[in-house]
């Protein structure tokens, strides 16, 4: 079966899609709360070009998969079954991050540039102790 109509737009979503992309959606506002980050850094993440396939999702306007589900729980640190307990039966604990791993997972998201400009700010910030 295919997700797309005849005339391109998307089929739509079943109740389980709806579910699980109001699932993500709920999860991605925790974590943005969280953490700060834009859906364009989550796109990034994730492997999109931009913001607006990130996007798609979180608006359920293209239906969850399997590879995006495991991909986006990763990244904010939930289990699978959290976000699709119909497709994963492993629970809903949530994995709690450190404050380092929540800095080491916004650092991942920055070019050398950036990140020789942190590491000044440091050597910076070190000597004034």
């Amino acid at each position: 079966m295919s997700d797309k109509r005849s005339d391109g737009g998307n089929l739509p979503l079943t109740d389980e899609q709806q579910r699980v992309a109001d699932n993500i959606k709920a999860v991605w506002l925790e974590f943005k709360f969280k953490t700060g980050w834009s859906q364009a850094d989550m796109a990034k993440k994730l492997g999109f070009k931009g913001q607006s396939g990130f996007n798609q999702y979180l608006m359920g306007n293209i239906a969850p998969n399997r590879e995006f589900v495991e991909k986006f729980a990763k990244v904010v640190g939930v289990q699978p079954g959290e976000i699709w307990p119909e497709k994963y039966r492993t629970g809903t604990d949530r994995i709690e991050w450190t404050e380092q791993q929540r800095i080491a997972h916004k650092l991942e998201l920055l070019d050398n540039s950036q990140l020789n400009l942190i590491d000044q700010m440091i050597d910076n910030l070190s000597k004034k102790k």
